[in-house]
């Protein structure tokens, strides 16, 4: 039954429409600003569910993503970065 179970949720995500890569991008920027810069992963995935298959990697997206987007803090959240750099030249 368990076999049963997961072979129909695979079929199940196989079905639903998944979000492209510009898409997860987009949405992981929206949960960082609306969390004011900066989140760990749970608010990042809550945004995602529906929109990506089970075995989906975030932290492997995330590292994949450029530097110049999303960095990760040495105390575990993720940052991001898009505007930083306007903001520097902006200062000077």
């Amino acid at each position: 039954m368990k076999a049963l179970m997961e072979s129909f949720k695979r079929f199940i995500n196989e079905e639903k429409e998944m979000a492209s890569d510009a898409e997860i991008e987009e949405i992981i920027i929206g949960v960082l600003k609306d969390e004011g810069g900066a989140a760990g992963l749970d608010p990042i995935e809550k945004a995602l569910e529906g929109k990506v298959a089970d075995d989906f990697d975030l932290v492997a997206f995330l590292k994949g993503m450029k530097d110049s987007m999303v960095k990760k803090h040495e105390d575990g959240d993720y940052i991001e970065m898009t505007g930083l750099e306007e903001r520097k030249r902006k200062k000077r």
